[in-house]
């Protein structure tokens, strides 16, 4: 009876160092994958970062290229007020000299 008390104690004693080694082995199983969705949320990250600093610059590139075309040709003209003209003769205002010579 002695010898089946040992055997039951050694396959407990195994039994048990198994359990362990599969739960260190679940843990660290568990840790490597947090580590990879991490290791990829921070890649993914990353890239979008990358995208949008190269849209910019992307941007930036445009601005300046159509800053540097503008010349005085695009640019509106003023023209100057011109103070309306008056008759020398009977002091009455010149609207518009077609209305002065069809009177």
């Amino acid at each position: 009876q002695a010898k089946v008390d040992f055997n039951k104690l050694e396959m407990e004693t195994a039994a048990k160092e198994a359990a362990k080694e599969r739960a260190i082995e679940r843990e660290l199983t568990i840790e490597l994958v947090k580590k990879d969705r991490n290791n990829s949320t921070d890649n993914k990250t990353k890239s979008k970062n990358r995208q949008q600093t190269s849209k910019l610059k992307e941007m930036q590139q445009k601005a300046a290229m159509l800053c540097q075309h503008v010349s005085s040709e695009y640019l509106p003209t003023h023209t100057l007020y011109q103070p309306p003209k008056w008759c020398s003769k009977c002091n009455i205002k010149i609207v518009s000299e077609a209305v002065l010579m069809a009177t």
